[in-house]
């Protein structure tokens, strides 16, 4: 829309999230609502329009690509401030980024430290409007998948080490921002509040104020939507039908970068990886998923069934990866057999003595999961495997996937960005502890062309890599690929100007500047 000219308007924006904001700092999050409230009070150098198209934010334009692809030369936009008036700088950028991956700050629990530490060779200030970025290699994902990290204070943190980081006030308050919007106070487990930034480099917001209301569930966003009550949020997929018959409501449904899926302890040195270390259990398993019945029941047909862990949104998503597993308990339960898991007089299968029965890690405050977790436990038990159901505060199951890993098997919703590099999730090196390989799979030949995709600025050659890999995880199968989810967001009529897609929806909002409230 067509900015109006004359001072911002005032407005406040009521946006329902379920679950509170955990990190402000750009470089700790790793869960949604921690993205959205950080990527609001601090840009980065670029961002993404709903297309995954990336754009300039705090740089000037898009980088400067040297001949051999490792240098990558950013320049600020001229005048930019903090919050607080102090100059943003070049410094700032170098100090943010440092904090990802220098040893000085080793200590601080980045999950971006190991793809950092892979990949990044050296970071050059050269004044105070122009950084330098050098990788070891050519490395195609760099600005898509790096270059949104909000930038932070210096002036603020520079004197903090890696460990007093992970623990700061900022972290909770932050005392200044760079974005749209500045912090103006919290209530715990109730709502954040931030505010019109003055100082924002592309003029101040429309809106006055965001109050990020924290609920419970979706589905109690979605009471509160019909109730007026708050502005927009996100439903679960069985209040679509109801919220499409409200008059002052309009659900926005798109395809987002995100697959739900199941994926079992792997990792050879813990005894919770012993059943799942056949190749042939784990196939069994996806054999004895009844996927069109997610689809139908928990998601009312708002998702698709997933076979590949490409997302539909990627550009390198293969729509004929093999194997596949349709539905076949019949093939499953002969597998079991042929692997010595025989059933029991309860039912249950079991081997030298052992039945097969194992625990599922999932966020018990969220319906959908738990609509998910049952809809996997009645599958399973028809083909004599006995599921038993963990739920877990969303915060717990975040630190057992970074952190704790003493699961056996675990649901997520995981989400993979404008580019195809999803290292994060299956590099072996991301086994580390605070990395997103919670799992602990390793395999040579993914690892392989996990930096063999990544080593290239060619998308032809990059996406035959990223098919390559597509298959292979299919026939290793380390978890069950459930379903595509779309997003479905909720906005009153009363707002205006709001652009939720694909790859904006959450942390990188550049639509957000225009939204105003009647």
């Amino acid at each position: 829309m067509t900015r109006a000219s004359g001072a911002a308007h005032s407005g406040v924006l009521r946006e329902a999230v379920a679950g509170d904001v955990r990190h402000f700092t750009s470089v700790l999050l790793g869960d949604v609502n921690s993205a959205i409230a950080s990527g609001i009070l601090f840009e980065g150098l670029v961002t993404q329009l709903r297309s995954g198209e990336m754009i300039p934010a705090l740089a000037d334009s898009m980088p400067e690509l040297s001949e051999d692809g490792r240098r990558y030369t950013f320049r600020l936009r001229r005048g930019l401030k903090w919050s607080d008036g102090r100059p943003l700088t070049a410094r700032d950028v170098a100090f943010t980024w440092r904090l990802m991956w220098d040893a000085d700050y080793a200590e601080l629990k980045s999950p971006r430290r190991p793809e950092l530490e892979r990949h990044l060779e050296d970071i050059r200030v050269e004044d105070d409007e122009t950084i330098v970025f050098c990788t070891r290699t050519p490395f195609g994902p760099f600005v898509t998948t790096h270059g949104t990290y909000g930038i932070l204070p210096e002036h603020v943190l520079g004197d903090m080490t890696g460990a007093e980081l992970n623990d700061c006030d900022f972290d909770r308050a932050p005392t200044v921002a760079n974005g749209l919007l500045r912090y103006a106070g919290r209530r715990e487990g109730e709502e954040v509040v931030l505010e019109r930034n003055p100082l924002y480099h592309g003029g101040p917001s429309r809106l006055e104020r965001l109050r990020l209301l924290v609920h419970a569930s979706h589905d109690e966003i979605a009471d509160l939507l019909l109730a007026g009550e708050v502005d927009v949020g996100e439903i679960p997929p069985w209040r679509a039908e109801e919220i499409e018959q409200a008059p002052d409501l309009d659900l926005v449904e798109f395809d987002v970068p995100n697959f739900e899926f199941c994926l079992f302890q792997l990792d050879p040195e813990r005894p919770q990886s012993e059943l799942f270390r056949s190749v042939d259990v784990r196939r069994a398993l996806n054999w004895g998923t009844d996927r069109d019945a997610i689809v139908r029941d928990v998601f009312c047909g708002h998702a698709e069934i997933a076979h590949s862990v490409q997302p539909l949104t990627s550009w390198a998503h293969d729509p004929a990866v093999e194997p596949r597993y349709a539905y076949d308990p019949s093939r499953a339960e002969r597998t079991l057999d042929a692997e010595g898991w025989l059933p029991g007089e309860d039912g249950v299968r079991r081997r030298d003595g052992r039945r097969f029965s194992f625990t599922l890690a999932y966020n018990g405050g969220a319906p959908l999961q738990q609509r998910v977790a049952e809809q996997l436990r009645n599958d399973w038990a028809r083909i004599g495997v006995e599921l038993l159901l963990g739920p877990l505060p969303f915060a717990q199951l975040l630190e057992q996937m970074r952190y704790g890993r003493e699961f056996e098997a675990l649901l997520m919703n995981f989400g993979v960005g404008a580019d195809p590099e999803i290292s994060n999730l299956w590099a072996s090196r991301n086994r580390v502890t605070g990395a997103f390989n919670g799992q602990g799979f390793a395999d040579d030949e993914i690892d392989r062309l996990l930096d063999e995709a990544a080593a290239s600025h060619d998308r032809e050659e990059r996406r035959e890599r990223y098919v390559r890999l597509q298959r292979r995880m299919a026939e290793l199968c380390p978890g069950v690929l459930l379903v595509y989810p779309r997003g479905l967001f909720v906005v009153n009529r009363r707002v205006r100007g709001t652009g939720f897609g694909s790859f904006n929806r959450y942390s990188v909002r550049p639509w957000l500047k225009d939204v105003e409230v009647a």
